[in-house]
């Protein structure tokens, strides 16, 4: 965008820019040094309404005894058409993608509540299943957060 000079009456030397609608208090027009008194420069376009989801907050670490249910949380905003999906984070296995499980772990499901918190669920926790889950937003650029198990013995 670039200022017009307003002639016709006014001084060559008032600059205005082509958002302003209208002279300045008491037909002064909107002037500091000859220089349109806002910025010339395009406005800023408005940010999208779809933001990128995020996390909101960290997944938090859970100490279950064995033969117990595990339940980590993983908090999101903005999800939109993205999909939140579980991991294994020790060996990249694949635990649930969204709303389906794709193990074949029968003590793995998941729930939401809503599209702002998504939870792993472990049953019948075993000792094998202490170490860290990963939480991923398949946005452009994945998004992922870690949450770790620890489990007590009997």
């Amino acid at each position: 965008m670039r200022p017009i000079v307003r002639a016709g009456g006014r001084s060559a030397g008032h600059i205005f820019c082509r958002t302003c609608v209208s002279d300045g208090p008491h037909g002064t027009p909107w002037t500091r040094g000859g220089v349109a008194a806002h910025s010339a420069l395009p406005r800023p376009v408005p940010e999208d309404p779809i933001a990128d989801p995020d996390f909101t907050d960290e997944i938090r670490n859970a100490t279950v005894a064995v033969g117990r249910e595990a339940v980590l949380s993983c908090p999101v905003s903005n999800l939109g058409p993205y999909k939140v999906g579980w991991l294994r984070a020790e060996d990249q296995t694949v635990l649930a993608l969204h709303d389906k499980v794709v193990t074949h772990n029968a003590r793995i499901t998941v729930s939401h509540d809503g599209e702002r918190t998504w939870r792993l669920h472990i049953r019948q926790v075993k000792e094998t299943d202490r170490g860290c889950y990963m939480c991923q937003i398949n946005t452009s650029v994945m998004k992922k957060q870690l949450g770790c198990l620890d489990v007590l013995g009997e």
